[in-house]
């Protein structure tokens, strides 16, 4: 998203789903805020409520089935307590309020190629192996670099120009 050239960044097209309705307007649930976040024209982010662990488990399996055609890329879902006092009541653990919890996809796989590799020094004077790869898209970007853990350095030497590899986008896990 950020560019050096603000132009780049104003040419990309962006999307705002409401989520929640963070002023006390007198909503009890999590619902009611994104009513009135819908009835002043906000779009919300697609989801449904569910009563049950189990209806929770129907709507992730639905939407990992469907998650490839929509519009944007997800790669999982969130759950949130829908009584707001409840909500409040849970607490937060760091920044992360406990009445919600993530709920992620298994990661995206692909096979590539390896072309080179590549060893970097950290502060601390680790050495690091990365891939350069043959250009795959995976999890929404384009992937042409890959880490190498728990690998040393002649595995990855050997990988060199010979051998493909299967790579998947790390993300970040909230709960």
């Amino acid at each position: 998203m950020r560019q050096l050239d603000p132009a780049i960044a104003a040419s990309r097209p962006l999307a705002f789903f409401g989520w929640r309705l963070e002023s006390d307007l007198g909503q009890k649930t999590q619902t009611a805020g994104t009513q009135i976040l819908n009835a002043w024209g906000f779009k919300l982010s697609p989801g449904q409520h569910c009563s049950s662990l189990q209806e929770v488990q129907e709507f992730f399996d639905a939407t990992q089935k469907k998650r490839d055609k929509l519009d944007f890329w997800i790669d999982g879902i969130v759950v949130r307590v829908d009584d707001n006092r409840a909500f409040e009541d849970f607490g937060v653990v760091g920044k992360t309020p406990r009445g919600l919890v993530a709920y992620k996809f298994p990661p995206e796989e692909v096979i590539t190629r390896v072309e080179s590799v590549d060893w970097f020094v950290g502060r601390t004077g680790a050495l690091t192996p990365v891939a350069n790869v043959t250009a795959v898209f995976v999890a929404g970007t384009t992937v042409t670099h890959a880490t190498f853990h728990n690998a040393d350095g002649s595995s990855a030497s050997r990988l060199q120009g010979r051998r493909y590899r299967r790579a998947h986008q790390s993300r970040r896990h909230y709960s």
